[in-house]
């Protein structure tokens, strides 16, 4: 079947999607059963995540790759690896699936909103937040995170899904191969089902390497280490009426937000540009 690039851009949707849903979801319930108690909370975060990065990338990586993340498109299209002319589509369907999955977890989840303690914990249930104490510290220390966690998200994703062990070995025989006149397509088909099951495993850790980044870098609510996760559903709880959340002012915290927003797009240009001069 031929895939065009107007069902890579419904893939990208719903699998962003699913991932806000998984994501997110988690931390809604997390925070609402257990009073943002980050003690307790932080690995039933972390596993949400790692789960939700895992199944939406398995779903849909092999009709759009599964960036399902903006910092992610723009960090490829600006190494060479992603078409330019396509980055607006991509980043457009993340964004809008993002905003979309936090509404089914608002449309089912909204009576939670109501347990939890504080204003603060609420937002946290929908994109990253921090400390107004002090915002130049709360810049820094998020800006640190942030960059570093993504850095080493998009990092690991590159080695993992386009330089994973045997790569190398399945390139020399599609070129060797085309070499002796076989179809070039016709090669690569056959080397991906001999490649399936490295692929599949390598989101698996993706996965993991994401629960982990998250019990590092994420507190007790998780980090962004994805524009989309974060500035989707925050646009949701701006335009939310307070009777949702049961909240007498809303808070967005925008004065924070370019950290989970613009942060992880440099932190990917920087891992996607040092992986590619490592592997040339």
């Amino acid at each position: 079947m031929d895939i065009t690039w107007t069902m890579k851009y419904i893939a990208e949707f719903l699998g962003t999607a699913i991932l806000v849903i998984l994501c997110n979801g988690v931390v809604t319930n997390v925070v609402a059963n257990g009073n943002g108690d980050r003690k307790v909370n932080r690995l039933m975060v972390a596993l949400g995540y790692g789960f939700g990065v895992m199944v939406s990338v398995l779903m849909f990586a092999s009709i759009s790759g599964s960036h399902l993340n903006p910092a992610i498109t723009v960090g490829l299209a600006a190494s060479g690896y992603f078409e330019w002319g396509q980055v607006i589509q991509y980043v457009t369907a993340q964004f809008l699936g993002a905003i979309i999955g936090q509404l089914i977890i608002v449309v089912t989840q909204y009576k939670k909103y109501n347990t939890i303690e504080s204003d603060h914990l609420i937002l946290s249930t929908f994109a990253t937040v921090s400390d107004e104490e002090n915002r130049n510290m709360a810049w820094i220390h998020g800006g640190l995170s942030e960059f570093f966690g993504s850095f080493i998200f998009v990092f690991g994703t590159m080695f993992l899904t386009k330089h994973y062990y045997g790569s190398q070995v399945v390139e020399q025989m599609i070129a060797q191969y085309t070499q002796a006149g076989y179809n070039r397509s016709a090669v690569e088909a056959q080397a991906s089902i001999q490649t399936g099951g490295a692929m599949t495993s390598a989101i698996i850790v993706l996965g993991l390497l994401t629960v982990g980044l998250v019990m590092i870098f994420g507190g007790g609510v998780g980090p962004a280490l994805n524009p989309a996760r974060d500035l989707g559903p925050r646009l949701v709880y701006t335009f939310l009426p307070n009777s949702i959340t049961g909240e007498e002012e809303k808070n967005s915290q925008w004065w924070y937000a370019f950290v989970p927003v613009i942060i992880p797009f440099i932190a990917s240009a920087c891992a996607v540009f040092l992986y590619k001069y490592l592997v040339g």
